[in-house]
């Protein structure tokens, strides 16, 4: 069963992700779990739930409040 999908991130999220993954301390070490936990895994529960249908976009934006991100399912 085929159930690929497009994500698209905006200017918006991929900076939310490097503000929250990146510091001057460490560089870029945090940026793998930030996307995990704040991309991977709320996108997988999406999955599992059945809210993403196959040939679907996932547009991924910063939330209006500024606290995380959306994902927003466009479906064809």
């Amino acid at each position: 069963e085929d159930r690929a999908f497009d994500i698209e991130l905006t200017p918006a999220a991929r900076k939310t992700l490097l503000e929250r993954g990146t510091s001057r301390e460490f560089g870029a070490r945090e940026l793998k779990r930030t996307i995990l936990r704040m991309l991977t895994q709320p996108l997988a529960a999406m999955v599992e739930q059945e809210l993403v249908p196959p040939g679907a976009n996932v547009l991924v934006d910063r939330k209006p409040s500024g606290d995380g991100l959306a994902l927003i399912v466009e479906d064809d």
